[in-house]
Order: structure tokens, then C-alpha cells, then sequence
């Protein structure tokens, strides 16, 4: 039998060890019967209760869409939280932007009005717009070059000169080596930088494909690892003739889009954004636009009088920009262009707040997302240094779809050329010429031949 406990006497380990002690069930024993509609374990006892975690809900900030088709956020988590930011951008990139082809024959008219007075008036024929589809794949991120010309945080662009692109990842982690070698761009650099710009979008060029003679660090690089993978060697177009050629690896940016939503977080500037483009690459524009004017052109019968008939084509891109502004009065007000429009009249802007944001304003542009008209796909069961021919024979019958050789292997063409594509629509826009058709909400498919 064992002794008595007095309470107010010592009780020492040697005592507590060699009292009686009861092991509780483990957490698995629980799940095995049940007795009255509640769950027991073998020794009778209920299992413990845990309260289930909360779902995961992310963060939904508040924007609108303007009637330019540009969305604008004055969420204050975003200009407060480096990683909301983040966030938001990344699932503003899963929305594609709208990418529009319009068409427009317009003539003279002179209207007299009186014995003497006369004007000469434009009118519009015919205006009509086709949609050419994108290739739904998740858009790569991309960050500019270190020496591209860009907005990073003043109210001028900058460029960054300490690097060119993804060479020192560790010094720069905190941009520290960056700001100090960072100064304002040139005129000359600027004018450059709009001309290479230009190019790329004319010759349907990604922002990361380094242009013949440009200089290295100019071109754009992509933020994610499996991206630089998927996307080497996939752009559509001859090397050796606007391209660099042999096409040099895609690197990784010396800052990440993250890093660059904590700087813009972390500014005390007053009025201040961050843009984020949505860019169009895939297709030659200068020689679609020329096939598609030769069209128009043969196929116009003036139903009208009047001169100098005029037709013409352009390519235009809507929902491709995504800005991030401070949730206060001035900013939400400079949002608005109507608003913007008035203070300009008034000259509020010009002689006030234009001068503000030169000591207190300052603009991020240095991010973006891409979006495929036509690319190059790498074929996962080919060998690197095979050819086409070698490649078909080992395989057998591949599909109609073109291929190419690369250093990686054989690539597939994903999407329409601009050749393959005009050749599907040619019918359908001589058709709208000569209806004189009128027509912007924009046709994503061919009609009829009659």
C-alpha cells in the first residue's frame, strides 16, 4: 500500500517517479468507433477539438478601369505593402490586353458658305477593326534592362550604369550599388531608347530579345527561371537580320518585380505611381500593315465624291497599362483626365503641380508582361544539335505545324504567322472595303465570302 501524500510535505523526483501515471491515447486512436453519434477512442474519451484554419482569401483591391481602357488603383494596402503590390501585378499580368487592327478610307469635302467662305471637311468612308487572337499561355514577367532608359523612382528617366543586366545579383540585392550609379538619361540615350522601342513593336520583337548592334543590358530579362527556359530561342523571326545573332541567353534582372513594389512602397514621394505595361510581340507589323493597305486599296470603290480618298491601317493595343497611385486627393484627382483637362485650361497645372512633381513626384516604369501572337515552343523529345529532317524521321509524321532547329533541339511554331493570318482574312477585309463597312467593335473572326 502506498504511504500517504501530506500536502504540505516536500515532495521530491524520486517520490514523483515512482507514482502510478496514466499514457493518454494517441491523436489516431480516436478515429475508430462511434458510440450515440459521437466519435470515440478505446479509452472512452471524445477527441480533442481543433478549430480548422481559416481559408486563404487573397487580397482584392479596389480599381476601375477608365474609358481609355486604363486600369488605375488608389488602394492604400498597395501603397503600403511591398508584397500586395506584388501580388496585385501578378494577377493584373493574367489578364491579357485587347490587341485591335483598324482599317479607315476617308476623302475631302469642301463646304461653301456664302459667295466666298469655304472649308474643307474629312469624312470618314468606312472604319472597321479585327481582333486577332493571343496564344492563352501564362504571360512571362519581364523587368528592363539595367541600361535601358526607364522610369525608377524620379520624375525623369534614368539608367541604371553599374551593370549590364544580372551580373552582380548579390551586391545589388538591395539596390544599394544601383541608386549610387544611377543617373538621369540623356537626350541622345532617350531618343534611342524610343527609336529601339519602336523597332522592336514594328518587327513584333519581345522586350527581351537584344536588337543588331544594341548595346548588351538594353534589353529586358525575365524574372522567373522556368520562364527564361520556356521562352529561349521562342521568338519568330529570321536571326541575323534584326536580331543578334547567335541569340545570347536570356539572364535573370539584377532586381525583382518585388523588390522594385518594396522601393515604390517605401518612398515618402508625394505624387507618385507605378505602371506596369501588357505588351504585344509575336508578328512583322510593318509587313501586315502593307499587305492589308494593298487590299483595301484594290478593293475601295468610292461610293462617294470629294478627293484625295485616303485609306488607312494601324495597330493598336487597349487594357495594356496598370498603374498603382497614393489614395489622396491629388493623385485620385489627376486621375481623372477630364479633371486634368480643366486644371490645364485654368493653368493650375502647368504653373502648380507640374512644378510640384518635379521636387515631390516620381514614376516606376520598369515591369511588364508579354503576350504572344505567334512563337516558338521547344519540343521536349527532341536532342539538342538535331536537325528537322533527323528529327522527323526518328519520330515519324509530326503535325502540319512548321519547325526550326535550335541549339536546344527542334522547336514547334505555336499560333499564325502574319503571312498565315492575312491569308485567312484577305477575303473578309476586301469584302469590308467594298461594303464600305462601319464597324468598331472589333471582328475575331472571318465571315463569309459573301
Amino acid at each position: 500500500m502506498s504511504p500517504a501524500i501530506n500536502p504540505d510535505s516536500k515532495t521530491t523526483s524520486q517520490d514523483l517517479s515512482t507514482a502510478p501515471t496514466k499514457s493518454l491515447p494517441l491523436f489516431s486512436e480516436y478515429e475508430i468507433e462511434t458510440r450515440g453519434g459521437r466519435e470515440v477512442g478505446p479509452s472512452g474519451l471524445a477527441p480533442p477539438a481543433f478549430d480548422e484554419p481559416p481559408d486563404f482569401t487573397p487580397y482584392e483591391a479596389s480599381m476601375r478601369v477608365r474609358g481609355d481602357h486604363h486600369t488605375v488603383s488608389h488602394d492604400p494596402h498597395l501603397n503600403e505593402d511591398g508584397e500586395a503590390l506584388y501580388r496585385f501585378l501578378l494577377g493584373q499580368a493574367a489578364n491579357p490586353p485587347v490587341f485591335h487592327i483598324g482599317c479607315k478610307g476617308t476623302h475631302k469635302e469642301t463646304r461653301e458658305y456664302g459667295d466666298s467662305a469655304s472649308t474643307e471637311d474629312t469624312v470618314t468612308d468606312f472604319c472597321f477593326y479585327l481582333q486577332p487572337r493571343l496564344l492563352r499561355e501564362t504571360p512571362p514577367i519581364f523587368i528592363v534592362g539595367d541600361r535601358s532608359v526607364a522610369f525608377r523612382g524620379r520624375i525623369a528617366k534614368e539608367v541604371d550604369a553599374s551593370s549590364a543586366g544580372g551580373a552582380n545579383i548579390e551586391a545589388m540585392a538591395e539596390g544599394l550599388e544601383q541608386r549610387q550609379s544611377r543617373r538621369r538619361a540623356s537626350r541622345r540615350e532617350q531618343k534611342a531608347a524610343e527609336a529601339a522601342n519602336a523597332h522592336r513593336k514594328e518587327q513584333g520583337l519581345p522586350p527581351w530579345v537584344a536588337l543588331l548592334g544594341e548595346t548588351p543590358g538594353t534589353q529586358a530579362s525575365i524574372e522567373s527561371e522556368e520562364d527564361r527556359n520556356r521562352f529561349q530561342h521562342s521568338t519568330y523571326g529570321p536571326p541575323g537580320v534584326w536580331l543578334s545573332d547567335p541569340i545570347p541567353p536570356l539572364l535573370a534582372p539584377s532586381r525583382s518585380l518585388r523588390q522594385w513594389a518594396d522601393d515604390y512602397c517605401a518612398s515618402n514621394k508625394v505624387i507618385k505611381e507605378f505602371n506596369f505595361d501588357k505588351v504585344v510581340y509575336g508578328w512583322n507589323l510593318e509587313l501586315l500593315r502593307g499587305k492589308i493597305y494593298d487590299t483595301v486599296k484594290a478593293n475601295w470603290d468610292p461610293k462617294h465624291g470629294g478627293l484625295h480618298h485616303k485609306v488607312e491601317v494601324w495597330f493598336e493595343t487597349s487594357h495594356d497599362v496598370v498603374s498603382v497611385r497614393p489614395d489622396d486627393w491629388l493623385s485620385r484627382m489627376l486621375s481623372h483626365r477630364w479633371i486634368k483637362a480643366v486644371l490645364c485650361i485654368l493653368l493650375i497645372y502647368p504653373l502648380l503641380i507640374w512644378p510640384a512633381k518635379q521636387f515631390y513626384g516620381g514614376e516606376w516604369r520598369i515591369a511588364g508582361s508579354a503576350y504572344a501572337l505567334a512563337k516558338w515552343i521547344h519540343l521536349e523529345d527532341s536532342i539538342p544539335g538535331e536537325s528537322v529532317d533527323a528529327y522527323r524521321s526518328r519520330i515519324g509524321p509530326y503535325s502540319t505545324a512548321p519547325l526550326k532547329s535550335t541549339p536546344r533541339g527542334v522547336s514547334r511554331l505555336m499560333g499564325s504567322t502574319e503571312e498565315a493570318w492575312f491569308e485567312k482574312w484577305e477575303a473578309t477585309i476586301a469584302r469590308y472595303a467594298k461594303q464600305e463597312l462601319n464597324d468598331t467593335t472589333g471582328v475575331d473572326a472571318p465571315g463569309p465570302l459573301w
